[in-house]
C-alpha cells in the first residue's frame, strides 16, 4: 500500500478507509481492531506514551507476530545448592538462582521447558542450547518454514512480563 503518510496518520488514514483496506493491512476487521487495543490496555496493561499511541503500538506490531507459533520467557528461580558449588548461580540480588527457559503456544500451554542453568547464565547461551541440541527435543517450526525470525520485546505492550520475551515466528 503506497501513501506519503506516517505513524498516527498513516493508521488513522486506514482505519478511516476502506473497510478492506484495514483488512488487508491488519488482518482483521475495524472493529476487532479497535477491541484488541481496548483488550490490550484494559487486561493486559497496554500504556500510550508521548510519542506514540495505542493505534500506532499495535499498528506495528499486529504484522510481526501474525504469523507467530509461540513464546520464549527465562525466569530465574531461586536455587538449593551446597555453599562449594553456589558461586555461578549467585544471581543479581545475591541469592542462588537457576536460570528457567519456557516455551508456550498461543493456547497457553507449555511446550517446552529447560532448568538447571545457574542463574549467571546468559538468556541467549540457554536458548541456542536448546536450539542446537536435538536431544533436549525443542520444539522446532512447522516443515516448509525455511526462515525463523525472532523478535525480542523488552517490557512491551504484549506481555506483562518484567523481562525479555521472545517472540517466534515462522514466515
Amino acid at each position: 500500500m503506497n501513501s506519503h503518510q506516517t505513524g498516527h496518520k498513516w493508521i488513522f488514514e486506514v482505519m478511516q478507509g476502506n473497510e478492506t483496506r484495514c483488512f488487508n493491512m491488519f488482518k482483521m476487521e475495524k472493529h476487532v481492531f479497535i477491541k484488541l487495543i481496548n483488550k490490550l490496555q484494559s487486561c493486559y496493561g497496554l500504556k500510550v506514551s508521548r510519542r506514540m499511541s495505542a493505534l500506532e503500538m499495535v499498528g506495528i506490531f499486529v504484522n510481526i507476530v501474525s504469523d507467530c507459533i509461540g513464546a520464549i520467557d527465562e525466569v530465574h528461580v531461586p536455587a538449593c545448592v551446597s555453599p562449594a558449588d553456589s558461586i555461578p548461580f549467585i544471581g543479581r540480588k545475591g541469592i542462588p538462582t537457576q536460570n528457567v527457559m519456557a516455551a508456550c503456544g498461543f493456547d497457553m500451554q507449555f511446550t517446552f521447558c529447560l532448568a538447571g542453568w545457574e542463574g549467571t547464565t546468559h538468556d541467549t547461551k540457554n536458548f541456542y542450547t536448546a536450539l542446537r541440541n536435538p536431544e533436549l527435543n525443542f520444539p522446532h517450526p512447522p516443515d516448509g518454514n525455511q526462515k525463523i525470525e525472532f523478535f525480542f520485546l523488552f517490557n512491551w505492550f504484549l506481555f506483562v512480563f518484567l523481562n525479555s520475551i521472545c517472540i517466534i515466528c515462522c514466515r
